[in-house]
């Protein structure tokens, strides 16, 4: 008998809601789910596929473990109780760090890998964890993590209601927005074109998003200094305007003496970006109101293993690169911006005291430099003592 389950695909940050037909234990049907928010009845080809990966034959159903060189299935019990007895003993024999955890980019898109995966991990006290992050987008999670405290507290696009969004190194059409849970992006920057917004993408390759957008050329590797030239020129020719975040920004005079030597004129030589068009970006981020500087991946790995040194010390400070001018000349957690969440989660820890309860402190900006960091971060003035239980101990 045929029945319809709601569910979302779980391929991809995107998340799109879907429909899945089954007859009996089989799949025969799946469709985008229209009533879905988000996506709204887009679909991708991977999430269509889902039923093939689901039936595939050489698909493993049941725990198998290795016997006389042989795998031999065997129930779930006796795997559950055979993989808690050698990780209790190999932890006690040769300690925490002996053990080692790996999981995949799609415990993001997994609520029971969130909920339990996570806290497993944790409980086993290893330093060992490795995972698609490691080869992603360790360097933005790093940004996040000094200049906003927390690794997770990333800027999201708000896509539908900008008015110039501006892409470097990234192709949303076909990663459907990473880091940005949009769907069926196509659709998106059409309609934002239509409202009379603006995209902008730079990029080495005239990709998808080139195809649609004012495509800017940029030789792969120097997108830090191409960067380094966008916030010079935000300097020069005093186009930044904190706003709001002044009381939080700390180091202005290091910051802006950081990009003083990388005007447009002298980087052009190298990126391949004309200078006038750096300066034109610069005032369009600077004077459009609800402006987005998007970047999320590639840019990171293609251009600052060169380059990054010119912001700073240190093999991921690239990153910041990106980050800074997209403080500086666009506003935050404003329609149409970034968003980012500034509220502060109520403490876990039980040894929590009235300067760590919730409400107390400015939860996104309680980060003071690090030693070797640079001083143009952004932090709280609230003393050492106000900060998050546990904040301190793991400093």
């Amino acid at each position: 008998m045929a029945a319809i389950h709601h569910h979302s695909c779980t391929l991809c940050e995107a998340t799109c809601g879907i429909t899945v037909t089954t007859d009996g234990d089989r799949v025969v049907d799946i469709r985008g789910d229209e009533h879905d928010p988000i996506s709204r009845g887009y679909i991708c080809p991977k999430a269509t596929a889902l039923a093939d990966l689901h039936h595939d034959p050489d698909r493993l159903r049941r725990p198998l473990v290795k016997r006389d060189g042989e795998f031999v299935e065997v129930s779930w019990r006796e795997a559950f109780d055979l993989t808690g007895d050698r990780l209790r003993a190999i932890r006690a024999r040769y300690g925490k760090h002996a053990l080692g955890v790996y999981y995949g980019n799609p415990a993001a898109h997994n609520l029971g890998l969130m909920l339990f995966g996570i806290p497993l991990f944790r409980s086993l006290g290893t330093r060992n964890v490795f995972a698609a992050t490691s080869v992603d987008q360790l360097p933005q999670m790093l940004a996040a993590y000094l200049m906003l405290g927390h690794q997770a507290l990333l800027p999201v696009p708000d896509i539908d209601r900008t008015d110039l969004f501006v892409c470097i190194g990234a192709n949303p059409p076909v990663s459907n927005g990473s880091l940005m849970t949009a769907p069926n992006m196509r659709r998106r920057l059409k309609t934002l074109r239509e409202r009379g917004g603006r995209v902008v993408v730079i990029d080495p390759r005239r990709d998808e998003t080139a195809a649609v957008a004012e495509h800017v050329f940029i030789r792969p590797g120097t997108d830090a200094l191409m960067l380094l030239s966008l916030v010079n020129a935000l300097f020069e020719e005093n186009l930044v305007r904190p706003g709001r975040l002044g009381e939080h920004l700390a180091g202005e005079r290091a910051l802006r003496a950081a990009p003083a030597g990388y005007p447009p004129e002298r980087t052009t030589g190298v990126t391949g970006v004309a200078p006038e068009t750096a300066r034109e970006l610069a005032h369009a981020l600077a004077n459009t109101e609800r402006a987005v500087l998007y970047a999320p991946r590639r840019c990171v790995h293609l251009g600052v293993r060169r380059a990054c040194y010119l912001a700073s010390a240190g093999g991921q400070r690239g990153r910041l690169t990106i980050a800074v001018p997209r403080r500086l000349a666009s506003p935050l957690a404003v329609p149409g911006s970034c968003a980012v969440r500034l509220a502060r989660p109520a403490p876990r820890s039980p040894r929590q005291t009235p300067a760590t309860a919730p409400g107390a402190g400015h939860a996104p900006y309680q980060r003071t430099p690090r030693s070797g960091s640079p001083g143009w971060l952004w932090r709280s003035p609230a003393p050492r003592s106000a900060r998050p239980a546990g904040h301190a101990a793991r400093e």
